[in-house]
């Protein structure tokens, strides 16, 4: 009896730790995007993503604010009082990598 107690908690057990390593794996892009962003060209220029839907550029010594949402494949940026909006095409997305493209201009940032 305490030999197949003990195997039902060992099989319990298992099955949380598997539940919790896949929900972990999953990340939406949303949550891929969080972080810091430098492009490949230019390591001083990039963006960072914070999950709150705020963020920062990063041109050098200066730093702007800006508000950003995520849907479906594309990006939008907007200024720190939503006045002003930018929408940007995601056109790769990767845990290092993200291209995004704007009227066939294309930006390739890697995460920093």
């Amino acid at each position: 009896m305490r030999k197949r107690k003990r195997g039902l908690q060992l099989v319990a057990i298992l099955l949380m730790a598997i539940l919790v390593l896949y929900g972990c794996s999953t990340q939406s892009p949303a949550d891929k995007l969080v972080g810091r962003w430098v492009l490949e060209d230019d390591p001083e220029m990039g963006y960072e993503f914070f999950a709150d839907g705020e963020g920062v550029a990063i041109n050098g010594g200066n730093i702007e604010t800006f508000k950003w949402s995520f849907s479906g494949d594309s990006l939008m940026f907007s200024d720190q009082y939503g006045y002003e909006s930018i929408l940007l095409s995601v056109d790769e997305l990767t845990n290092s990598r993200l291209v995004i493209s704007l009227e066939g201009e294309e930006l390739v940032l890697r995460k920093d």
